[in-house]
């Protein structure tokens, strides 16, 4: 199981709404081929050790470009803020 470290990931993005929680999408194209549970298991460890309030949620490149509106992934590109981005 690959372990996605900073310099693997591409953007670490967090939209915060007033009276709610915090949500964190990591955006990576190694989670591309990936299944979801591994992907959540391996940020669940992460934020245990480092952030044991917020539960990230890991998506590929792919799924970021293709969001629709309607879904969290949808919402947080429309109003969320990069924390982390590394470029190729």
């Amino acid at each position: 199981m690959p372990k996605n470290t900073p310099e693997q990931l591409r953007e670490v993005v967090i939209n915060i709404f007033q009276k709610s929680d915090i949500d964190i999408a990591v955006i990576s194209p190694s989670f591309k081929r990936r299944r979801i549970i591994d992907i959540q298991s391996d940020l669940a460890k992460a934020s245990a050790k480092y952030l044991s309030v917020v539960e990230p949620v890991g998506y590929s490149s792919d799924d970021y470009k293709s969001a629709k509106m309607e879904t969290l992934l949808g919402e947080i590109k429309k109003s969320g803020r990069i924390l982390y981005s590394r470029t190729k």
